[in-house]
């Protein structure tokens, strides 16, 4: 109908049909893939980190008897033995100590001072397709060792 023109109050009104491809349309198809992107590369990375954190609170729980007052024989024992059994359980999940350069994460697990945590720092490199960029994500995870022992 031309502007300016009355319509007949009777008549049907037409509208036009939208395109199916607009710039709204495909910008919500490109939002759209970098959520799924993002998931696909992200969300796994992040999964792992929340295992790390059920193995250090693991670790933290048998690693509760050195916060007593033990020789130090037996503190150096113990603390081998949780320090070994994190660094098994996290090369379960992949992640391993040798240098980030060389294919692993840099794997470092520690003790707190006087034990009263555990923590462990690791490194993840996400390799991106049809790039050759990177992108590096550094976590520094810790539990605490809490217990009957916490004076000092």
């Amino acid at each position: 109908m031309p502007r300016g023109a009355t319509r007949a109050p009777d008549a049907p009104i037409r509208y036009q049909s939208p395109r199916t491809l607009n710039l709204f349309s495909v910008l919500v198809y490109l939002g759209l893939a970098a959520i799924a992107y993002g998931s696909w590369k992200f969300l796994p990375v992040y999964y792992q980190r929340f295992k790390v954190d059920s193995v250090l609170d693991d670790a933290a729980n048998r690693a509760l008897k050195l916060r007593g007052r033990l020789n130090s024989e037996a503190t150096r024992r113990i603390s081998s033995d949780v320090h070994d059994l994190v660094r098994r359980r996290l090369a379960r999940l992949d992640l391993f100590p040798e240098a980030v350069d060389a294919g692993g994460h840099g794997l470092i697990i520690r003790f707190g001072p006087n034990y009263r945590d555990i923590q462990a720092h690791y490194t993840v490199v996400v390799r991106h397709p049809f790039v050759t960029r990177t992108t590096r994500l550094e976590f520094d995870r810790r539990s605490a060792i809490s217990g009957a022992w916490d004076d000092e």
